[in-house]
């Protein structure tokens, strides 16, 4: 009787494991951060946090997802964002359980955050994280306030020509509003803000921040 409750335990457990695949560093980290990071049998090359994020299986970047490798680890579930149409429009003809998500607002991120919890039946810890989000937030009121603020991504040593920052339709625009600043940057353009030195000295900074992500 007990090896019978055992085989049925283990086929419960083996049918109920998710096989998943994160397609963006954002996605993967909300992933991991729910608690089912030991699922994940394969990420991007850009998918570096949490630290065990480095060591899961790559399938490629942001313009070169391998469709053949996605297939060849069988997964369960592809979660990605909406930027890539084309791709997410494949993986849905190849009938691949694909979930589609914004995390370019904060607002978004939440959103992402609380429907992931309740796919994976992790209401309560989602709702730990958007917790944390807006208590964050709220931590920025009054540090500075009526600044021009410069978020650099990726920032090196010594500034070149082509400096990345942070433009006005990604969810660092929430934050620098809600700490009270406004973006030194200010563009219509959607696409991602690539600078020099002059354009920088120009926009009369209050504070210059830099990010890693």
């Amino acid at each position: 009787m007990k090896f019978f409750l055992f085989i049925l335990i283990f086929c419960v457990n083996l049918l109920g494991s998710e096989r998943i695949v994160t397609l963006s560093p954002s996605i993967n980290e909300i992933v991991f951060a729910l608690g089912v990071g030991e699922n994940v049998v394969a990420n991007t090359k850009h998918c570096d946090f949490p630290e065990e994020s480095k060591s899961v299986p790559k399938i490629g970047g942001y313009n070169n997802i391998s469709l053949e490798k996605v297939l060849e680890l069988k997964p369960t579930v592809v979660i990605g964002q909406d930027y890539d149409e084309k791709l997410n429009s494949n993986l849905k003809a190849l009938g691949i359980k694909t979930l589609i998500y914004k995390t370019n607002t904060i607002s978004s991120i939440k959103n992402t955050i609380l429907e992931l919890g309740e796919f994976f039946q992790k209401e309560e810890k989602a709702k730990e994280l958007v917790s944390n989000i807006n208590t964050a937030l709220s931590s920025l009121n009054s540090i500075i306030e009526n600044k021009k603020v410069l978020i650099v991504i990726s920032p090196k040593k010594s500034l070149s020509n082509q400096i990345y920052v942070t433009g006005n339709f990604l969810y660092f625009e929430d934050i620098i509003k809600a700490s009270g600043n406004q973006n030194a940057y200010n563009s219509e353009n959607q696409a991602q803000p690539v600078v020099n030195t002059e354009k920088i000295i120009n926009m009369n900074l209050g504070e210059i921040n830099g990010s890693d992500n």
